[in-house]
């Protein structure tokens, strides 16, 4: 179905910027960038354009990363620094997008959707002022209507997306959105480790306060076995800060300090939402 800014990928936050160096060049053409600055999101990156839409690509102020103008259907997104092709995007005019049985690209940039439905809109007001002149019947069928709901009936048949672009503002948000998306998936998340005993529970959640280490947080739930009574001793500064903790060698100790005190104070007591866990 038909995307807008609203729908189509979602913008990301502003990101600082680095300076251009050492980056990579793809052996196709020289790349090029129209700025002192690269966009981190882009490093190591080459983006790779098809000549026929050089014109609306190049038609924002500054372009903050590499990028190649190539004599191709589609966009390409080359990992400079690995030498492979992260990802390419078949790009078409609206009126030109050929609905084949096998989608070339499962992403689909498609331009001048807005330019077409005006060009339409134009014939059929200068047909129908010729049908009354002539006082003939006038034919209503609409090519843009037509070929809409052909994209909609395309995408829900062969499960592609289309992202309909008409200027070069929102074309280079949407190449950063789809750069975005892909580098996020490459990062590694580790996953949480598990633990069916509480008390190592416990251990886990305090020691991922920022400085309370494991040993603290050891001591912390040998006394205090659930988080209802952690919060209940939290109630009593005084108390709570006279818990020992001894060192690994188990010679030396100190009192808790009052500053671990009081991060936990906040994540399991204070009434403002934003400190609490």
């Amino acid at each position: 179905m038909e995307q807008n800014q609203d729908e189509t990928l979602s913008f990301l936050e502003s990101i600082s910027e680095i300076e251009v160096k050492n980056i990579s060049q793809s052996v196709l053409t020289k790349p090029k960038i129209s700025s002192d600055i690269i966009d981190p999101v882009f490093v190591n990156l080459e983006v790779r354009i098809p000549k026929k839409i050089e014109k609306i690509f190049k038609s924002v102020s500054e372009i903050r990363y590499l990028y190649s103008i190539v004599d191709q259907d589609y966009i390409e997104m080359y990992d400079t620094y690995e030498n492979r092709s992260l990802i390419k995007v078949f790009v078409a005019n609206f009126e030109d997008f050929t609905f084949s049985a096998t989608p070339s690209s499962h992403i689909n940039f498609i331009f001048n959707k807005d330019r077409y439905k005006r060009s339409v809109n134009q014939e059929i007001r200068k047909k129908y002022k010729e049908s009354l002149q002539k006082n003939t019947q006038f034919d209503e069928f609409n090519h843009y209507n037509c070929l809409k709901d052909k994209y909609l009936t395309y995408q829900i048949q062969q499960h592609v997306n289309f992202v309909f672009i008409n200027d070069g503002t929102f074309f280079h948000i949407q190449i950063k959105n789809l750069i975005s998306i892909l580098r996020s998936k490459d990062c590694f998340v580790p996953k949480a480790k598990k633990s069916d005993d509480k008390s190592e529970y416990i251990v886990n959640f305090l020691s991922s306060v920022p400085g309370v280490s494991t040993n603290v947080a050891k001591h912390i739930a040998a006394k205090y076995n659930s988080f209802e009574s952690i919060a209940a001793a939290l109630e009593n500064r005084s108390e709570f800060c006279k818990l020992q903790i001894y060192d690994e060698s188990g010679k030396t100790s100190r009192f808790l300090p009052e500053k671990i005190f009081e991060r936990l104070y906040k994540i399991f007591l204070s009434k403002k939402p934003n400190e609490k866990i």
